[in-house]
């Protein structure tokens, strides 16, 4: 290999760990609950295309076809943002309540039907796409990690002017 910065070579023979960089919607729970308006935002604003979406900004108590209409939304404003949607995560409501380790049975039966609503709402993953063909963060946003050093790219090899590349929508039409 060539001395080019970032490749074992240029590290010693060292192998080099890169890391995509994206962001969980839990940033958006409070001031920007619409899908629409949190894919621009992390699109536009924070230069990203990598997103991990928090069930704090689904009601898993609505009825099942608004549920689904939930995930649609979902879905379409990360499609039309270029965004992939890597995985659900339950949030930080779910945090404050005992769920499965609550004392009474009835109260954990409710728990085992939310975790079925969650699990329902999540899809099934989308495959993988390589970090270094990601048009909004380049190799990772720049992000590689070496014991005692840097070798890697010190900055994202994108411009904010590329184009998004599809998404990759892992959530149910």
């Amino acid at each position: 290999m060539s001395g080019t910065e970032g490749t074992p070579a240029a590290c010693g023979g060292e192998d080099v760990n890169t890391y995509r960089l994206g962001i969980n919607t839990c940033t958006a729970v409070k001031r920007w609950p619409q899908p629409g308006r949190w894919a621009t935002l992390v699109r536009d604003e924070l230069g990203l295309d990598l997103v991990q979406h928090s069930l704090d900004l689904v009601d898993l108590d609505a009825p099942p076809d608004e549920v689904a209409g939930q995930a649609e939304q979902v879905r379409a404003a990360c499609a039309a943002a270029g965004l992939t949607l890597h995985s659900t995560f339950t949030g930080l409501a779910a945090y404050s309540s005992n769920l499965l380790l609550h004392p009474d049975p009835a109260a954990r039966e409710r728990a085992r039907a939310w975790y079925r609503r969650a699990i329902d709402f999540t899809p099934r993953p989308a495959p993988a796409r390589p970090a270094a063909t990601s048009a909004r963060t380049g190799s990772t946003a720049g992000a590689t990690r070496q014991p005692g050093g840097s070798c890697g790219p010190s900055s994202p090899s994108r411009s904010r002017g590329s184009p998004p590349t599809p998404a990759t929508a892992v959530f149910p039409r």
